[in-house]
């Protein structure tokens, strides 16, 4: 059976309600019936607030402004309000249009109610810990694609309904309610980096859970280039993405990167071992196609491409054979990585790992064009006139026997 989360459910301090006008006129008609005056009702919240860190006036005022002037009422007020009345709560559910955070102003407008525990309401919370930052004043998510922010965008939309959003070149800001409804739900002690770790209800959750923490983990910490990698500064948290891997059935190996550079503190590494790629891929086809906004677009992509190469027909080719495909791809037109890795038919790791010799023996330079990283041959070595040097004994074929006399000849003729 799927699970909810309702709105009596939600952390009722940290939001308010818009209810629909006719039902909100029938509540508090019938709130003062019950009550017998206006002045009982705003005793009782007065009362009641303490509860939640609130203090509000005991004038009858306040609840002519809920009724009359407000339109959208704090949902602590509409709880007790209702529990003393024996109002039905999910007819109150029924009558929701939309609900806000007490700290912010990016209004839910067309709310989802009850919210369902999904996979795609799993992976909110863990691209909060990975590339949000998350706060008690606001949820931004940062993505250098526009994809990303795109599909999170829908993720969310899906979960929770239409929202009002900031948005920016790179960085999304949404509805602070999400992160503490997420919060709320998860019992998640913090989102930084550094020490958040992957809640219980998860590691312990369905398999369709599961599987949606590894693809938000690989859309945001992951790298697909001839291997599956997560990377994290966090060990504990690595650790957890690990206990998934086994959960699931998926062999890996945990490397350690040690301190360089920039990097502040060590970093470490999970590898999901080849035979276990192809497994994944799988699990993850199967739950983006019910739920396809998970999709993390070309990380699966390299990923399928891993596999495709690991199936091909040949294991090796012989010793030089794959350069020199490159160096006549590279003949007709500048060429990105992923381009060459298309027509010589390897993963994109070896790809990069070719290119670098070549460059490092002179053949080959790098570019950059836009965004993009391009390669070409270099001008002093173009595939079509490699001359030998001099001194060098070389093989030549009968049939080039008179072409290059005639070359030698004129360079002769020249001289002379």
């Amino acid at each position: 059976m799927p699970e909810y989360i309702h709105w009596w459910q939600f952390p009722l301090n940290l939001v308010s309600f818009k209810l629909k006008p006719t039902f909100k006129e029938k509540f508090f008609k019938e709130a003062k019936r019950k009550f017998k005056s206006v002045q009982h009702i705003a005793l009782f919240l007065q009362q009641k607030s303490k509860l939640y860190n609130k203090r509000i006036t005991t004038d009858y005022r306040i609840v002519w402004y809920y009724q009359k002037k407000s339109e959208y009422i704090p949902a602590w007020v509409i709880y007790e309000i209702s529990r003393k009345i024996k109002m039905n709560l999910l007819k109150i559910e029924k009558n929701i249009e939309g609900y806000v955070s007490t700290y912010g102003r990016l209004y839910i407008l067309k709310p989802k109610l009850p919210i369902k525990i999904t996979p795609e309401f799993v992976s909110l919370a863990i691209h909060g810990m990975c590339d949000g930052c998350v706060n008690k004043n606001h949820f931004a998510y940062f993505q250098k694609e526009k994809f990303g922010l795109e599909r999170i965008g829908k993720l969310f939309s899906n979960v929770f309904g239409e929202y009002k959003i900031k948005k920016y070149k790179r960085t999304h800001y949404f509805p602070t309610i999400f992160s503490a409804i997420i919060t709320n739900y998860f019992g998640i002690q913090t989102y930084l980096g550094k020490k958040c770790r992957i809640p219980h209800k998860i590691l312990k959750g369905s398999k369709e859970n599961r599987i949606a923490t590894l693809i938000a983990a690989l859309h945001d910490e992951g790298n697909v280039s001839g291997r599956v990698r997560f990377f994290s500064s966090n060990k504990e948290f690595l650790m957890d993405l690990a206990a998934i891997a086994k959960s699931l059935g998926y062999g890996y190996s945990i490397s350690v990167i040690k301190q360089k550079g920039k990097m502040k503190k060590d970093a470490y590494c999970l590898s999901l071992r080849y035979d276990s790629v192809e497994k994944f891929a799988n699990d993850c086809d199967k739950l983006i196609s019910k739920f396809p906004n998970l999709y993390p677009g070309r990380k699966l992509d390299e990923i399928r491409n891993i596999i495709k190469f690991t199936r091909r027909g040949w294991k090796q080719r012989k010793k030089f054979e794959t350069k020199k495909l490159i160096l006549k791809a590279l003949s007709k037109e500048a060429k990105t990585a992923l381009e060459l890795r298309e027509i010589v038919g390897i993963n994109l790791w070896t790809v990069y790992h070719h290119l670098q010799q070549l460059i490092e023996e002179g053949k080959v330079k790098k570019k950059k064009e836009g965004r993009q990283f391009k390669f070409q041959l270099s001008t002093t070595n173009n595939f079509n006139n490699h001359l030998p040097l001099s001194g060098s004994i070389v093989k030549i074929h009968k049939d080039q026997i008179l072409p290059l006399a005639q070359s030698q000849l004129s360079v002769f003729n020249r001289n002379c």
